[in-house]
């Protein structure tokens, strides 16, 4: 490792790959190597007690003797060389003459020893908590300061455990799993598909064109493309953001505002770049603290290789090594290229692929270095900078209320002031899919990201083989991208998404507000003024539009509404997303006098507007505007701009009574039932 970082600044690309992955394949075989000499794993099928353990180490080694038995018939002498091992371990469980027993004797104790463990499953957590007494009253007779601490620990965790297991059980509904069937839909209409092949085939060239959704925007036309190609690692990329750039003049105008305004972002003196060493106490700060049972990895070197690396000193200084070099040098592990999609159903029964989650577990340590660079230093130097707009409302230690919060103060003060205002919920469709790499890599070299690093990241995306994992298990073919036609979008599952997203984002906003469409306000009592344009959490939308004079007619508004609609849509489209007209809706507040009393008009009073939506390559849509008192859900609250909660206050009230209804029919001891009330329903109430 100290000759592979010597050479990194100095030895020729290819020749510095070719060993940092010869690296990296021995890294990998050590890592496999120990997990198979480790003689602990933990089913998680029954909880632990000696008891348990006992015939459980039984039926192993009677599954163990009859493999043995096996071999030795079939003259493979090399099975004879651990037998008196094998026999001191039989021993031990009190298992007597074990290669005197015949193949039909050694089935009936095996038959034997699972039906003995299947009558213990359901007393298994008594017996294990009589376990944990005995260990604790031990360790408190002889002192044992430190065991009695672990130990208290772990009772109290494993009974907090089973409380919510308990709790989940009896109040969550059932979940989906991985689907052994797909729905399609197409021009012929809706195709299911049950066999192995066909759900491969068919979900993997859906995944495919979704994470393609952004190829072929205003970004990779003409001269401007190739400036800067598909990574945005070019010179001139870098003219852009210092300003000195000269855009072709026939190039997209709403393109053209989002890469200035990198260059604004850019352009902050009190930002620096961001660091991509990786530390010692970097990896062991993280990993120590790191749940085990994080799924990822399609390599298998999953979370708890991690876990025991950073028990140890030098080996977490080696993984941190390793982690700098690839970050520094762009240079990416082999197997980081590939990718295993869990193909989930959102809601239990429903099967069109439309509706499925599909969620990429990307190698670990990959994962772990973008949500260390991008997510944390990238984000917490953007937001220290006053570089991220107030109207992101995704962002750490806030909660999509206080967006909902901010739009009901926004209806409040027009019904105070009696302006004609509109908001547009113009929801964004596969958000993290939907980013073309070229705009992404600029915001966040706008935020001061090392080149490299993003190189790092985003290359891998492009050029990412991803497996699918469903019903019937892991495909053995893939399906992905190539240098020459990359697959694009952050990936549902990888660290550097969100905080990848919010970059973009933050170009959106900025741009946006350029434009002119921001809502201007001016505080009460402190005179201070302030604007604000829209409430953003990830994709869902709302646009906040107010008339720009007291006078201004209904039919001057709407075109100043759709004007704004309109620019909002064709700066998403330059990113690479698009607008999902299905899920959008708008509302218009204007006002009528009835002997100087001002009241809401009503839908029926207002002319029937027709909000277009841009759409990308295909004609704008129309999308429906609900009367002011109709209330929709925006994030996770039934709101309307009348300021009537009735809606939320039913809606609330029938799940928590479905919830006491799902409560009587399973049962759940009275204490645990309160828990759930407290700290479960009563937050989402």
């Amino acid at each position: 490792m100290d000759e592979l970082l010597e050479a990194a600044d100095t030895a020729p690309k290819e020749e510095l790959e070719e060993a940092m992955n010869r690296w990296y394949r021995q890294n990998v075989e050590h890592k496999r190597c120990a997990e198979e000499r480790c003689n602990q794993f933990y089913s998680g099928d029954i909880e632990w007690s000696p008891e348990v353990g006992l015939w459980i180490t039984r039926r192993d080694l009677y599954q163990q003797l009859k493999s043995i038995n096996s071999r030795m018939r079939s003259g493979n002498s090399s099975s004879r060389v651990h037998t008196s091992h094998f026999a001191r371990a039989c021993a031990a469980s009190n298992i007597l003459r074990p290669f005197q027993m015949t193949d039909s004797e050694i089935d009936e104790r095996i038959e034997a020893c699972a039906k003995r463990i299947s009558e213990l499953t359901p007393i298994a957590p008594m017996l294990r908590d009589e376990h944990l007494g005995r260990c604790l009253s031990e360790a408190i007779q002889k002192g044992q300061t430190k065991r009695k601490k672990r130990l208290i620990q772990i009772i109290r965790d494993e009974r907090e455990r089973r409380k919510w297991a308990s709790i989940a059980k009896a109040t969550k509904p059932r979940r989906g799993g991985a689907p052994t069937r797909i729905k399609v839909q197409d021009e012929d209409g809706d195709h299911v598909y049950e066999t192995r092949e066909e759900v491969e085939e068919h979900a993997a060239r859906k995944l495919t064109s979704r994470f393609k959704l952004a190829r072929h925007t205003s970004i990779e036309e003409g001269q401007l493309f190739d400036d800067i190609g598909y990574l945005g690692d070019t010179t001139c990329t870098r003219a852009i953001l210092e300003g000195t750039y000269e855009f072709p003049p026939d190039m997209n105008p709403h393109l053209r505002m989002l890469l200035e305004e990198a260059h604004k972002v850019f352009s902050n003196k009190s930002t620096e770049e961001i660091s991509n060493f990786i530390s010692t106490q970097d990896y062991q700060h993280y990993w120590s603290r790191a749940d085990e049972f994080i799924q990822s990895s399609y390599s298998n070197i999953h979370f708890g290789h991690y876990k025991a690396v950073a028990r140890d000193h030098y080996l977490s200084a080696l993984e941190a090594a390793k982690l700098s070099l690839a970050a520094k040098t762009g240079i990416p592990m082999e197997r980081w290229g590939h990718s295993l999609t869990v193909l989930l159903e959102k809601e239990f029964g429903n099967i069109y692929i439309e509706k499925m989650r599909a969620i990429c577990l990307m190698e670990a340590d990959f994962n772990w270095l973008n949500k260390l660079v991008f997510a944390k230093r990238m984000m917490n130097q953007a937001y220290d900078a006053g570089l991220m707009p107030d109207e992101q409302f995704a962002k750490a230690n806030t909660q999509a209320s206080y967006g909902v919060l901010c739009k009901v103060l926004f209806c409040d003060m027009i019904r105070a002031l009696h302006i004609t205002a509109g908001i547009p919920s113009v929801d964004l469709g596969n958000c993290y899919n939907a980013v073309a790499h070229p705009t992404a890599s600029i915001a966040m070299q706008a935020l001061k990201v090392p080149l490299l690093t993003i190189v790092l990241s985003l290359s891998v995306l492009q050029t990412m083989t991803f497996y699918l994992r469903t019903g019937y298990g892991i495909s053995e073919t893939g399906y992905g991208g190539t240098k020459d036609d990359p697959t694009f979008g952050l990936g549902q599952g990888n660290g550097m998404a969100p905080s990848g997203f919010q970059s973009v984002s933050a170009l959106m906003i900025n741009a946006y507000r350029r434009l002119g469409h921001a809502s201007e306000f001016t505080g009460a009592w402190t005179g201070f003024l302030f604007a604000l344009a829209a409430v953003i959490y990830v994709d869902d939308t709302d646009l906040f539009i107010m008339a720009s004079r007291r006078d201004q007619s209904l039919e001057d508004f709407f075109r100043q509404t759709q004007e704004s609609v309109t620019d909002w849509g064709l700066i998403v489209e330059a990113t690479g997303g698009y607008i999902k007209a299905a899920k959008c809706f708008w509302y218009m507040m204007a006002w009528r006098w009835d002997r100087g009393v001002p009241t809401l008009r009503p839908l029926s009073s207002l002319p029937k507007f027709e909000l277009m939506i841009p759409q990308k390559k295909n004609p704008a849509k129309p999308i429906p505007m609900r009367d002011v008192s109709h209330c929709e859900k925006t994030l996770g609250v039934w709101s309307c701009p009348a300021g009537d909660f009735g809606v939320h206050i039913d809606k609330a009230t029938a799940k928590g009574t479905l919830w006491v209804e799902r409560l009587r029919r399973n049962k759940c001891p009275p204490g645990d039932a309160w828990m759930g009330f407290r700290y479960a329903l009563m937050p989402q109430l």
